[in-house]
């Protein structure tokens, strides 16, 4: 469900550590942009892809479903 206007996501954001067991927070890449990896002992991780537009937070995506994550753990050659 999408959430809409500053002060909503900005509350629905500060719930998100409140909601996780001991939870391991990293910012890293994401699809070419910033991202956030939240790691909690409740279900495994969760991916938040970040879009900034004029230096703000335009969109917010977030990915929690196990099945398309399972793959984090395992480390990716890269190549060209």
């Amino acid at each position: 469900m999408p959430v809409y206007g500053a002060k909503k996501v900005t509350n629905l954001l500060r719930s998100f550590p409140e909601a996780a067991l001991n939870p391991k927070i990293a910012l890293l890449w994401l699809n070419g942009g910033l991202g956030i990896r939240i790691d909690d002992e409740a279900g495994g991780p969760s991916l938040i892809s970040l879009v900034v537009e004029d230096g703000r937070i335009a969109r917010i995506f977030a990915m929690r479903n196990p099945d398309k994550l399972g793959h984090l753990e395992e480390e990716t050659q890269l190549v060209r």
